[in-house]
């Protein structure tokens, strides 16, 4: 039985490297065809042979994001039901005496973290910090906040268009981009590619995110034990 975390890196693994072999069969075909560079017939196979490629590649994306968006979606639902444990009475009556308080410091806030072990209290605490200009974000003590595995999967599921449409860095077509648009087109250059990844702690960096949020997420997002698809 697959956790919800580990579907999600087998479907990315597979579709990164069924971009990679596309990708390397293309080229492959193109350099059989070299010797006939400049003539009707090898311009009709280059045509023939990238519709090929970028018919398999749409099939492939389409496919890969559709079935990664699913397993968001099951990461959001375990998630989301953290929100409906129920807090203890004295946490919930911590955040109501803070609630009462016109002026907070952050050695007050500190002290009433200490108390609290909901992930729903906690999000409720930054959100009361905030208001009083703290901008410390406080995590659940050995297991990440609600909010704080809302964001990780915003950055991940905002990273996942990226990822499915291109297989070059980021940073190299923005800097291209930045370029082009100050001084013009120049002569087209081949991007560096991304880095392939080869377990799910290196996926997970890929679509943005930080190593060492990565054990806090995996627990929140698997914690119902698996997914059998």
């Amino acid at each position: 039985m697959l956790t919800n975390s580990e579907l999600f890196y087998r479907n990315a693994k597979k579709f990164q490297d069924a971009r990679q072999a596309l990708n390397e069969s293309y080229e492959k075909q193109l350099e059989l065809l070299a010797d006939k560079r400049g003539s009707q017939f090898y311009d009709s196979e280059v045509k023939r042979l990238r519709k090929e490629r970028d018919d398999n590649l749409a099939a492939a994306k389409k496919d890969c994001e559709e079935t990664m968006r699913h397993c968001i979606a099951l990461m959001r639902e375990n998630n989301k039901k953290r929100r409906l444990q129920a807090p203890s009475e004295s946490e919930i009556r911590i955040l109501q005496v803070l609630q009462m308080r016109k002026s907070l410091s952050r050695e007050e806030f500190d002290a009433a973290f200490e108390s609290l072990e909901s992930p729903v209290c906690v999000d409720a605490l930054n959100e009361l910090a905030k208001e009083h200009g703290i901008l410390k974000r406080y995590s659940a003590k050995g297991n990440m906040s609600v909010g704080a595995a809302d964001d990780c999967l915003n950055i991940i599921e905002r990273e996942l268009s990226d990822f499915v449409q291109y297989d070059t860095k980021k940073s190299a077509r923005i800097s291209e981009k930045y370029h082009s648009n100050l001084y013009g087109q120049s002569e087209s250059r081949p991007l560096p590619k991304r880095p392939l990844f080869e377990n799910k702690r290196e996926c997970f960096e890929t679509l943005g995110l930080n190593s060492s949020t990565l054990d806090e997420l995996f627990a929140v997002v698997d914690a119902e034990g698996g997914n059998n698809e």
